[in-house]
C-alpha cells in the first residue's frame, strides 16, 4: 500500500510540475501575444512619450552628381520595429530598410523623410532640400549624349584640366586666311529646376576666337580673346532645355571646353 501511495505522490508531483510548466508556457505565450499592447497601468502621456521611438538618420553625402547614390542609415533609438522612408526624386522613392541606398537621376534639391514605429508609438522627421544634385560632364563618359553639329571633337590634350574635354578646330582654316568657320555642340536637358547655374572651363587659344553660349536659342554670353578660366551663367530651367556651345574660329585658332556642370540655385 505504501508503495502505491509513493507512486501516486510521485505521479501527482509530476502532474503538478507539468501543469506548472504548461502554465508557464501559456503565460509566456500570452505575454508574447500581448506584447504589442501598452503595459497595464501606463497611461501617463509623458511616460508613453518616453517609450516611443526617437527618430534620427544620417546620410553618406548631401551633394552628388546625377546618377550617383546616397546611403542612408536610421539611427533611431528605443528599438523601432518598423521604418518607413520617403525619397523625393530618388530611386527607390520609398523603403522599409534600415540602411537604403538611393540613386538620384535629375538635378535639384530633394526632401527625405523617415517614420519610425514601435509598440508604444511613432515618431517622424522630414529634412527639406537635404540632397542637392547636379549635372557634371568632362565628356569622358557621356560624349554620345552630346550632339556634335560641326567641328567639335573629343580631346585628351594637356591643355585641358584632367585631359578630358572638347576641342573646336577647323581644317578649312590656315594662318594666312581670314575665313571664318564655326563649331557647334549641344545637348538637351530635361526637368531642370526653375533656377540653375551653368558653369564650365574654357580655353580660347588665340586672340580672335569667340565662344558663344546659348540656352534654348537665347545667348547667355560670349567669351572672346586669348585666355582660359571658368565661366558661369544663371538660366531658367524647365522640362526641356537645350544648352549649345558655338565656337567662332579664325585662321588656325582652337577653343577647348570641359568640366561642364549644372547646379540648382
Amino acid at each position: 500500500m505504501k508503495i502505491e501511495q509513493n507512486r501516486m505522490m510521485k505521479f501527482n508531483r509530476f502532474i503538478y510540475f507539468s501543469v506548472k510548466m504548461l502554465s508557464g508556457v501559456v503565460i509566456a505565450f500570452v505575454f508574447t501575444a500581448c506584447d504589442k499592447t501598452i503595459p497595464e497601468g501606463i497611461t501617463d502621456p509623458s511616460t508613453l512619450a518616453g517609450l516611443k521611438p526617437s527618430v534620427a538618420f544620417s546620410q553618406s553625402a548631401d551633394s552628388i552628381a546625377i546618377g550617383e547614390s546616397v546611403t542612408f542609415l536610421s539611427t533611431s533609438s528605443r528599438q523601432p520595429n518598423k521604418l518607413f522612408w520617403e525619397f523625393s526624386g530618388g530611386a527607390p522613392t520609398t523603403s522599409y530598410d534600415r540602411s537604403p541606398v538611393v540613386t538620384y537621376n535629375r538635378v535639384g534639391f530633394f526632401d527625405v523623410s523617415l517614420k519610425a514605429t514601435n509598440n508604444f508609438g511613432t515618431d517622424s522627421i522630414l529634412k527639406k532640400r537635404l540632397i542637392r544634385t547636379h549635372f557634371k560632364s568632362n565628356f569622358s563618359k557621356d560624349l554620345s549624349q552630346w550632339e556634335i553639329v560641326r567641328n567639335w571633337s573629343y580631346s585628351s590634350s594637356a591643355n585641358i584640366p584632367g585631359k578630358s574635354g572638347l576641342l573646336a578646330y577647323s581644317t578649312l582654316l590656315n594662318a594666312s586666311s581670314m575665313t571664318i568657320d564655326y563649331a557647334t555642340v549641344k545637348r538637351n536637358f530635361t526637368n531642370l529646376p526653375e533656377d540653375v547655374q551653368l558653369r564650365f572651363w574654357y580655353y580660347v587659344y588665340s586672340p580672335g576666337g569667340i565662344l558663344n553660349v546659348k540656352a534654348n536659342g537665347i545667348l547667355l554670353g560670349s567669351i572672346s580673346g586669348f585666355g582660359n578660366g571658368y565661366a558661369s551663367y544663371n538660366l531658367k530651367g524647365g522640362s526641356n532645355v537645350e544648352i549649345l556651345f558655338e565656337a567662332v574660329l579664325r585662321q588656325t585658332q582652337s577653343i577647348y571646353i570641359s568640366q561642364i556642370t549644372i547646379h540648382p540655385l
